[in-house]
């Protein structure tokens, strides 16, 4: 009989990076029994932008966080008893931060009292929410980060700051991975093309991802160089960022793609020659690694895990968050040297394939789970 691995997070389609892990967790073929809790609440529709932290739970309304509110106390009363019915080896606790940070923690602790080994993983920004956050506040996040057994962050500098209260061994680094078998990547031929196409992917938080300043900066761009376009794909959020700052004589540069599948995604990556994600707060996103694998150089910020991936100048160029001039004269840079895109789009590639394929991620997760179930059977005996 397999091993029962119990996933508590959200699943949502528009979810972003804390769906797409779990989606492909359960479809990893891993030689586990995997039961998912799904812990999803209504999906978020920002009204203001770069609204972070206990904001993002309140900037939509009232009825949306009265209804949060509920559903999350439904599944805390609720898991006690899946966890009686599924009787798991190993709890894996998908998390981001402030307001999920908090009901992970109550999924942590059940998950404690009643005799489960734990993984908690932290898939979003902790520096930034760690680093915010009041003295006794780090120190309560210390207190449920040591219930865990292992702790799961993104990037060096998360293992880092985690490394100040927790045993270094229980901390892990898996980093996002590219979806697909690598190999099975048909390589575009992005030579000589007559116009340079350039991708934004902004999910459900283009705000946060540095949508107006990719607006503030294509007026720049296109007054030195016509034959480019911008492409745009996300939610209600980022077609409205678009209709609200967008100069309208310079529409006709900009496509608007919405919310698009995932055969339709690969498309758009090959389609293109550029990636901007100039971001003002992030973990580690699973775009840029899969932009990496389809060869696209990347223009970003040096915020979260991000500097441990891009290499300023080598497969990507580093901006500071808000700096639309600069992030204009990346585009510019990269539009106007041909050779240079394809040389960052290759070492990106490269490196997607040595680094960040599934395979590699989901085997490390496997030895995790592995070690976690060999020692529990050694306490028993």
């Amino acid at each position: 009989m397999k091993e029962k691995i119990l996933l508590i997070g959200p699943i949502l389609k528009t979810y972003g990076g804390v769906s797409r892990f779990q989606e492909d967790l359960l479809n990893s073929g891993m030689n586990y029994q995997f039961v998912h809790f799904n812990t999803a609440r209504p999906p978020k529709m920002r009204s203001t932008p770069i609204a972070n932290g206990y904001e993002e739970l309140f900037n939509s309304g009232l009825v949306r966080t009265f209804t949060s509110i509920l559903i999350t106390i439904w599944h805390v009363l609720k898991l006690p008893y899946v966890l009686f019915r599924e009787s798991p080896q190993i709890v894996h606790i998908a998390s981001v931060t402030y307001w999920v940070f908090w009901e992970s923690a109550a999924y942590l602790l059940i998950s404690k009292i009643l005799g489960c080994k734990t993984i908690f993983h932290m898939l979003g920004p902790f520096d930034v929410f760690y680093l915010k956050s009041g003295e006794n506040t780090k120190l309560l996040i210390h207190k449920i980060l040591q219930k865990a057994d292992k702790v799961i962050c993104l990037s060096d500098r998360d293992r880092d700051l985690m490394s100040n209260f927790l045993v270094p061994k229980n901390i892990l680094v898996f980093r996002s991975n590219a979806r697909l078998s690598l190999d099975k990547v048909v390589s575009q031929n992005r030579k000589g093309r007559e116009r340079v196409e350039i991708l934004f992917i902004g999910g459900v938080e283009p705000f946060r991802k540095g949508i107006y300043d990719i607006l503030k900066a294509l007026p720049i761009v296109i007054n030195k160089f016509k034959e480019v376009r911008f492409t745009f794909t996300g939610g209600q959020n980022t077609e409205q960022a678009l209709h609200d700052a967008l100069d309208p004589n310079f529409a006709s540069w900009v496509s608007f793609r919405g919310w698009v599948s995932e055969l339709e995604k690969w498309d758009i990556y090959q389609a293109s020659d550029l990636l901007l994600l100039p971001s003002y707060e992030e973990g580690l996103p699973y775009v840029l690694i899969e932009a990496m694998a389809y060869g696209l150089p990347i223009i970003t910020t040096p915020v979260g895990g991000i500097p441990e991936v891009v290499r300023d100048g080598t497969n990507g160029i580093l901006i500071t968050p808000g700096d639309y001039e600069a992030l204009a004269n990346a585009i510019v840079h990269l539009v106007q040297n041909e050779q240079l895109r394809l040389l960052m789009g290759n070492n990106n590639r490269e490196d997607a394939k040595k680094y960040y394929s599934q395979e590699i991620i989901f085997n490390e997760l496997e030895a995790a789970y592995s070690s976690l179930i060999e020692n529990s059977l050694s306490i028993m005996k």
